[in-house]
């Protein structure tokens, strides 16, 4: 029997080695394309929890050969209906810059999600979101509000009591006059009459006497 010299490595590993190389090398390509053409999307600003308030400076990449469009929004937190309300429509690709200005002064503070979706023009969709928290009339974190049931304060009012029995009597009694005191220095009718007969009686005894001593001086 001849022996079999085995000059290199079968046909197979030879092919797979090849292979290998050949993916090798495309996917050193393919990074240096899609650092080149800055595909993906992403938020540098604002980071995840961080308090806003005010207008804030929305940045980072929406970008890619096959950039379509993008659109930053919020929403609230917990979003359970997946409502989202639109902050700003991007038509053209950004590399690491500001996106768009997001006034939170017009909505309430609390928890909300920012999100910027990039759109390919083959219809694929890729997503990057990060949580803030808005605080423009509050501080601190936003919870919810207890509600404490508590009952009503008890006015108590004093009622003015007022002396009925005896109105009713003085309403029921009629009117009588309080007689007035007795007048010491008054003179009754009698008293002046005496008196009158009294001065009478003096001034014709005096007139008798003064007729008396003329007569007298005439003789």
């Amino acid at each position: 029997m001849r022996a079999q010299v085995l000059l290199g490595p079968p046909r197979s590993s030879l092919l797979l080695a090849i292979v290998l190389a050949a993916t090798g090398v495309l996917a050193v390509s393919y990074e240096r394309v899609v650092a080149q053409a800055g595909l993906g999307v992403q938020l540098d600003t604002p980071q995840e929890g961080e308090v806003v308030r005010g207008v804030v400076a929305i940045r980072g990449t929406a970008a890619g050969p096959n950039f379509a469009s993008a659109e930053l929004a919020f929403a609230y937190v917990p979003n359970p209906a997946d409502a989202w309300f639109t902050i700003a429509e991007l038509l053209e690709p950004v590399q690491g810059g500001e996106l768009a200005s997001w006034n939170t002064a017009e909505i309430s503070d609390g928890a909300y999600t920012v999100r910027l979706r990039l759109r390919t023009d083959q219809g694929a969709v890729e997503d990057a979101a990060v949580q803030v928290q808005v605080r423009n009339y509050t501080t601190g974190r936003t919870e919810a509000p207890t509600i404490t049931v508590t009952s009503p304060p008890v006015v108590q009012v004093s009622t003015p009591v007022i002396g009925l029995a005896s109105a009713t009597a003085a309403r029921a009694m009629p009117w009588t006059p309080t007689a007035l005191p007795v007048n010491a220095a008054a003179l009754s009718s009698g008293t002046i009459i005496r008196s009158f007969l009294r001065g009478g009686l003096t001034v014709l005894a005096l007139g008798l006497i003064v007729l008396g001593r003329l007569a007298s001086r005439r003789s």
